[in-house]
C-alpha cells in the first residue's frame, strides 16, 4: 500500500503518522514461488542504499535516512570481505 502525502505532512520524523484520510493506492502483491541459492552472478555483491535515488525523485528530510545509508554500507564491507566460496550461509533444504 502506498500513502500519498500532501504538502504540511511531517517528512523528517518516522515516528510522526500521517492524517488517516491520506490517499492510499494498492499497488498489487508480490508472490515468491520459489528461492534460489547463493551462486555465481546472483545478487551477492549488491548494496541497498535508501538514497540512491532515480532522477527526479529526492530523499525527504528524515534522518533515518542517513542512518540506515551509513549502516547499510558498514554491512556491505564487512559482507564482501568473506570469502565468496564456500558461502558462510548453508541451505541444507529447499521447501516446495
Amino acid at each position: 500500500m502506498l500513502t500519498v502525502g500532501r504538502p504540511g505532512d511531517p517528512v523528517t520524523d518516522a515516528t510522526l503518522p500521517w492524517p488517516s484520510d491520506r490517499l492510499t493506492i494498492d499497488a498489487g502483491v508480490l508472490t515468491l514461488t520459489n528461492i534460489e541459492t547463493e551462486g555465481p552472478g546472483n545478487a551477492r555483491d549488491v548494496n541497498f542504499d535508501p538514497l540512491v535515488l532515480p532522477d527526479g525523485i529526492e530523499p525527504s528530510n528524515d534522518p533515518l535516512l542517513s542512518a540506515r545509508s551509513a549502516v547499510y554500507a558498514v554491512s556491505y564491507r564487512a559482507r564482501t570481505g568473506e570469502a565468496k566460496s564456500p558461502s558462510v550461509v548453508q541451505v541444507d533444504e529447499v521447501a516446495p
